[in-house]
């Protein structure tokens, strides 16, 4: 009867298509066999933990029957490359270094290889990877360094020794998980072109215990550069890695975050695997554990940051965030563009509009900058000095900003719904800085808070079914939010209520369409997104809404969800499909 009432409260909830997509996408992503092991999985009794992650491994990890499964059915893959294990090794804590090795011989895909490069001046190391290699000669693969040559010098000497097609970056006190290379093998024969793979992890306490997931997004180069968030568990096309040159010294402590920024300017052929593959061991001197005990890895970073900026001829500066591991890459204005913000009725109310444009004159600098506001009210008569308005009938405004873009020259445009009130300084430098000097960024979008001081939207999440949530929603605007998403830049799926374009841009999207409000700023996002343009979510620039938040009309929606219903089956990039759908970035049961 669980099963049964399980079923019926999931019907009612999410609605019987979304939960077709889903199960639909289930068995494309892991066969119908993986569909069936999931089902029984879900009908399992409830695990005796009130931990929502301990319950969240029960039910999406692989039993004991299903790890005997994949060692048979690695066999059957199509593409069998073989995977190199590198990992440095200096000093570690014995026990905690047996333990990586063995995590090791416990893949269930057998083609693999462990590459050690010792440097440690303990002894009773080298002694362990003789043992180790003496008992696995096809397997592990060993090289003793007379001197320590540190983290990246270490790392490229375990290179040196892999002969696989793939490199897989593993520490030497750290586990992956015994299916690691299963899913990354699998991915691979779904993608053979693949460059780069990563997955998500979790961190493993001192008693054992697995705690903090990281459900990470799909590829965000913007992430990316706000975050390492790649590594653990990382694997790179060997070929690639010889191309860029692998380790860098000089960059010790953030030498992998080094490497996949230059990784990630020569290849967009990018997989993430949504499964926890990499458990990221809390240790003495680990910084799982302390953000302060590798100062040096921070320094390191930020340098690699610079470094990516001047390759790429980004004119922008480079910021420690308020979190040790964050980081903010400042773009600067290169020229002085002329910008114009066109001012939307979302409610037909005179001071309502009149209270926006005053905020965007009491809080933007004009330095570098011609700035021109067309609002568009039906009652308005009369505006500040270098403001145009015109006149609306109600339900014409696409036509009527369609038209206002066919009529002024300026490169960026600026569309803001009348609740928006500019609170921030640089709130149009953030939008436009990006816009001038990365020609892949298609939208930019900031933060929007409610005048209690919560969330009300840091970027936008489609569901399945077309609905749109609000990511961080009811949060306090000074929460750091989810690893970090609220207070760094990121790629999302959409931005709404303001919205920073190039003039080019949107007309080769084809402008705003009719018959969209509530959805007007995401039907726009998804369609420059199926051009290849990224949306940009910057904190930076945020904004206060003054308006009541409206339901949307459920034809609008219908409307919606009849023109995006096959790009939302693949499920939204941007926001694991391990994580709640109110866009709370809770796990997902």
């Amino acid at each position: 009867m669980r099963s049964v009432r399980h079923i019926i409260e999931r019907v009612k909830r999410e609605g019987f298509y979304t939960l077709f997509l889903k199960t639909a996408d289930y068995a494309k992503r892991e066969g119908m066999g993986g569909l069936l092991r999931r089902v029984l999985q879900e009908f399992r009794p409830p695990v005796g933990s009130s931990d929502p992650y301990q319950r969240w491994i029960q039910v999406n990890e692989p039993t004991p029957s299903d790890l005997k499964r994949q060692r048979r059915d690695s066999e059957t893959l199509r593409l069998r490359p073989l995977i190199s294990v590198v990992t440095p090794v200096f000093n570690p804590d014995l026990e905690v270094f047996e333990e990586m090795v063995r995590s090791v011989l416990a893949q269930t895909y057998p083609y693999w290889e462990l590459c050690l490069a010792n440097a440690s001046t303990d002894e009773r190391v080298g002694e362990i990877i003789k043992r180790y290699a003496e008992g696995y000669p096809a397997k592990i693969r060993v090289r003793f360094l007379k001197d320590n040559r540190g983290i990246a010098g270490n790392s490229n000497e375990a290179l040196s020794l892999a002969r696989g097609d793939f490199v897989a970056f593993v520490d030497h006190d750290d586990l992956i998980a015994p299916f690691a290379l299963y899913e990354v093998v699998k991915a691979i024969n779904r993608m053979p072109d693949v460059d780069l793979l990563y997955s998500d992890r979790d961190i493993v306490t001192p008693e054992g215990e697995r705690v903090h997931p990281f459900f990470k997004p799909d590829w965000s180069p913007d992430l990316l550069l706000s975050q390492n968030y790649l590594c653990h568990l990382a694997v790179v096309r060997r070929e690639l890695l010889d191309r860029v040159g692998g380790f860098r010294e000089g960059f010790e402590g953030s030498q992998d975050y080094d490497l996949f920024l230059r990784i990630t300017e020569q290849t967009d052929r990018i997989v993430h695997i949504p499964k926890v593959l990499y458990h990221w061991r809390v240790t003495r001197g680990s910084s799982s554990m302390d953000s302060e005990a590798k100062p040096y890895a921070y320094v390191s970073a930020e340098k690699a940051l610079r470094d990516a900026c001047l390759r790429r001829g980004w004119d922008a500066l480079v910021e420690a965030g308020e979190t040790k591991g964050y980081y903010r890459v400042r773009f600067l204005l290169k020229d002085r563009p002329e910008v114009c913000i066109v001012v939307l009725p979302e409610l037909y109310d005179t001071a309502m509009t009149e209270g926006c444009v005053r905020s965007i004159n009491e809080n933007t600098s004009s330095e570098g900058l011609i700035v021109k506001v067309i609002a568009t009210d039906e009652k308005m008569e009369k505006g500040w000095d270098g403001i145009e308005v015109i006149r609306a009938e109600r339900g014409s405004e696409t036509e009527i900003i369609n038209s206002i873009v066919s009529s002024v020259h300026a490169r960026i445009l600026i569309f803001m719904r009348n609740p928006i009130r500019v609170i921030t300084g640089r709130w149009l430098e953030t939008l436009v800085a990006p816009l001038q000097q990365r020609h892949e960024i298609g939208a930019v979008g900031g933060r929007l808070i409610r005048t209690d001081g919560t969330v009300l939207s840091a970027g936008v999440y489609i569901n399945r079914d077309g609905r749109l949530v609000h990511l961080h929603a009811g949060l306090p605007q000074d929460s750091p939010g989810y690893n970090g998403f609220l207070k760094y830049r990121r790629n999302v799926s959409a931005v709404t209520h303001c919205i920073a374009l190039r003039r080019e841009t949107f007309l080769e999207a084809g402008g705003f369409e009719r018959g969209f409000n509530h959805y007007r700023e995401v039907d726009l996002c998804l369609r420059l997104r199926q051009r290849n343009y990224y949306i940009l979510y910057d904190p930076e620039a945020s904004f206060l809404y003054e308006g009541e938040e409206t339901e949307v009309l459920e034809d609008e929606r219908e409307e919606f969800l009849k023109r995006w219903r096959e790009v939302l089956s693949d499920g939204d990039p941007y926001y694991s499909p391990n994580l709640s759908e109110d866009g709370r970035f809770a796990i997902r049961m």
